[in-house]
């Protein structure tokens, strides 16, 4: 019997072992893990995109003010008028096509804080009451 204690003896030893390696591996694993995510970019510390949506209506924007941070942000304007409508920033220099009813078109801003009228350029619409102001923080 003696020659078979000494044989699980051993066994137990190896195990024990093999155990202790794993168990290493792993933690050596999970350090390695945690320090790639910590070179990761925190949440905070991308720029979000913001994402404002705008409604054309005889003779009205709504909403007529708008309030952004400052930063990129993307206007997506929607026509649920009669007839084709556009928006235009001339502040900005940007301006949607013509908008026809029921569709929809998009402006992507780069904005710096300050106070920036809107307006339809379609003739007569600004004077009927289609202007607004966009307020960028």
């Amino acid at each position: 019997m003696e020659a078979l204690d000494r044989v699980l003896v051993r066994y137990t030893w190896f195990v024990a072992l093999l155990t202790l390696v794993g168990v290493a591996a792993v933690v050596v694993q999970l350090g390695a893990q945690r320090a790639q995510v910590g070179t990761l970019p925190a949440p905070e510390a991308t720029s979000a995109i913001q994402r404002m949506e705008v409604t054309l209506r005889e003779f009205k924007f709504e909403p007529a003010r708008l309030e952004v941070p400052a930063g990129r942000v993307v206007l997506v304007v929607r026509n649920e008028g009669l007839i084709p409508h556009d928006l235009s920033i001339p502040g900005l220099g940007k301006k949607t096509d013509y908008i026809a009813p029921k569709k929809e078109a998009t402006l992507e801003l780069e904005l710096r804080p300050g106070t920036y009228p809107f307006e339809c350029t379609v003739s007569g619409h600004k004077e009927a009451g289609m202007h607004g102001t966009l307020v960028v923080r």
